[in-house]
This record gives structure tokens, C-alpha cells and sequence, in this order.
């Protein structure tokens, strides 16, 4: 078997890739989609929320959600607005939550931070989506906080489920990418292998030819001496050792790298008739 590589520059990953790309988009949907549903719901019944400074966070958070859901920028800077939204609603708890009850339903901030908990765990590598979730837990946190006092946050179960989301998640992409990166591993063997046959078959059929140019070349020797052609006895001796030199030595190889071809070249020349002359060679 012939080692070979592909081509260089060609990507090897595209299986993973074509799932993070595909992340990336759908969490990005999920994730703006969700907050401008939440937007729109509160606004509909702004009753729901305490003040209306709340209200226009809302407003606003769910006007920036619907300009992503047309743009679907996903660079980082956009990424990291996204980011700085979220943690902003989660700080804003006292501004959008009526009474110490909140925690113990869903709300709007608990929707904005639990969809972004989970769609920045699927796109993003835990190296950046496991402190992006502390951030909003703490965020979150703070806020709540200031409505029922530090004494009782850690009785707040939408902190554990932040957990439980990114936990959640994160096995996800890890599974997700472990099957893209086996497909992409079978594929690059499978391209190897057929590039490995193309190359081998191509040696066969180059050893066939050399075999039927070496086979001529005998032939024509016996072919003079049973015609009894007006050779030089000494010349079709000569042709006769050579053409036994070279069945002796079978089929020429190829060779790798540079090739000395100058004394070859003398070698066949000593024996040709016709007038030559060697031009650039010393």
C-alpha cells in the first residue's frame, strides 16, 4: 500500500464543522426567538411586570432579539452583546417580578437566562460557555436577591437547573461532535483507501506495459537471428546479452527521487550504429 495524504488545505473536519455551523444557527433562533416571544407576551400584559422600566427592558431586549433573528450574525462581538443582554434582564429581576414569589413559576427573566443557558452551551466550547453560565446564575442571583434577601436565594431552584441546562447541553455537543468526528474519520480513511487503489492500479498497469515493451524487445532480437538478418555476428551477440541482462533483471522499477540517467544513456548509445553525438550531459 502507498501512503498518501490528501490534498493539502483540504478540510478534514467537515462533518464537525457542518454541525457547528448548524448549532450555532439553530441555538442563535432558539435563543432570540424565545426572548422576543417573552417580549411580546409582557407587553401584552405588562400587569406582569413590577415597574415599567422593567417593561422597556423588555421592549428593548425583544426589539435587539428580533434585529438577530434578520441579521443571524454569529460573530463573537455579536455573541457577547447577546451575552451582556442576558446577564443585563437577569440583574433587572427586581424591575420585572411582582412579590418574594417569583421563583417558585416561570418569569421573564428565568426564560431570557434558561434559553441562553442552553443554546450558548450547545454552540460554544464549555471553555467559554461553562463561565458565561456562571455569569447569568450569578446575575441571576444578585437580582433575585434583591427581592427576597440572600437568606433565601439558595432556596431559588431556578439556580440548580442553570446547572442542570449547561450540564445537559454540553454532554449534547460532546456527543454530537464525537459521531461528527468519526464520520469525518471513516470519510478521510475511505478517500485514502480509494486514492491508495487509483495509485496502486496505475503501478499494475505500468509494470504490465514495461513487461510487453521487454517482451518486444526479446522478440525482435530472436526475430534477426531466425531471419538471418546482415547483423555482425559480435552486434547480435551483443543485442542477445543485453536482452538476457535485462530478463535478469526484470521489469525496471520506478524510482523515487532524482534519476542518474547519463551512464544509461552511454550504455545504450555504445550500441547504435547511426551516428550520434551527447549535447549538456558533462
Amino acid at each position: 500500500m502507498i501512503p498518501t495524504e490528501l490534498t493539502a488545505g483540504r478540510r478534514l473536519d467537515s462533518a464537525r464543522r457542518h454541525i457547528i455551523d448548524r448549532a450555532t444557527t439553530s441555538t442563535l433562533l432558539m435563543r432570540h426567538g424565545a426572548n422576543v416571544i417573552v417580549a411580546l407576551t409582557m407587553a401584552a400584559d405588562p400587569a406582569d411586570i413590577a415597574t415599567p422600566a422593567g417593561t422597556m427592558l423588555l421592549v428593548v431586549v425583544g426589539l435587539w432579539s428580533a434585529y438577530r433573528l434578520l441579521t443571524r450574525s454569529a460573530s463573537p462581538v455579536m455573541t457577547a452583546l447577546d451575552f451582556v443582554a442576558t446577564v443585563a434582564v437577569c440583574l433587572a429581576v427586581p424591575l420585572m417580578v411582582a412579590g418574594p414569589d417569583f421563583h417558585r413559576s416561570n418569569c421573564a427573566p428565568i426564560a431570557v437566562a434558561g434559553t441562553a443557558v442552553v443554546a450558548f452551551a450547545l454552540s460554544l466550547r464549555p471553555r467559554i460557555s461553562l463561565p458565561m453560565t456562571v455569569t447569568i446564575a450569578a446575575a441571576y442571583a444578585h437580582g433575585a436577591a434583591q427581592v427576597v434577601g440572600w437568606s433565601q436565594v439558595p432556596e431559588i431552584f431556578n439556580l440548580y437547573y442553570f446547572a442542570l441546562q449547561w450540564t445537559a447541553s454540553t454532554v449534547m455537543r460532546f456527543v454530537t461532535l464525537r459521531v461528527a468526528d468519526a464520520v469525518d474519520a471513516a470519510r478521510h480513511a475511505r478517500e485514502v483507501m480509494e486514492v491508495n487503489e487509483t495509485v496502486n492500479a496505475a503501478v499494475r498497469a505500468y509494470d504490465r506495459e514495461q513487461t510487453r515493451l521487454l517482451h518486444d524487445t526479446v522478440a525482435s532480437t530472436l526475430m534477426l537471428a531466425g531471419q538471418g538478418a546482415e547483423i555482425p555476428a559480435a552486434g547480435l551477440a551483443t543485442q542477445a546479452r543485453r536482452d538476457l541482462d535485462v530478463l535478469a533483471d526484470g521489469p525496471p522499477q520506478t524510482p523515487d527521487g532524482s534519476v542518474e540517467v547519463v551512464e544509461p544513456l552511454r550504455e545504450l548509445a555504445a550500441h547504435l550504429r547511426t551516428p550520434f553525438s551527447f549535447t549538456g550531459f558533462d
